[in-house]
């Protein structure tokens, strides 16, 4: 009778643990958080402020690494700007080649 009780309570546990799936999301799964920070970031660079666009694209890189359109955006304010723009393509690239962020 006590083992039953053991093996349910160990069971109970194992059943409310995390499972893979739960700790790996879709590549297109981005948090909305870094997404509200990319369109932030548009708005700026579309407005002509590239460092303010570099902030926004990095917070929202930092926010979710596997936001592709802000990587690509970063590459492009990157390309319009020079010295601080180099740092940020070197956070793109980076992010471009971290395994979360790779395709599967």
């Amino acid at each position: 009778m006590r083992i039953s009780f053991l093996a349910i309570g160990a069971g109970l546990i194992l059943a409310s643990l995390p499972t893979a799936s739960d700790a790996q999301r879709a590549d297109n799964d981005i948090l909305p958080r870094s997404i509200a920070l990319q369109h932030e970031g548009l708005q700026a660079q579309q407005a002509g402020d590239l460092n303010v666009a570099i902030d926004y694209y990095e917070s929202a890189l930092a926010a979710d690494p596997r936001n592709r359109s802000a990587i690509i955006a970063l590459a492009q304010v990157a390309r319009a700007q020079g010295c601080r723009a180099r740092r940020s393509a070197s956070i793109a690239r980076r992010c471009c080649s971290n395994p979360t962020t790779s395709s599967r």
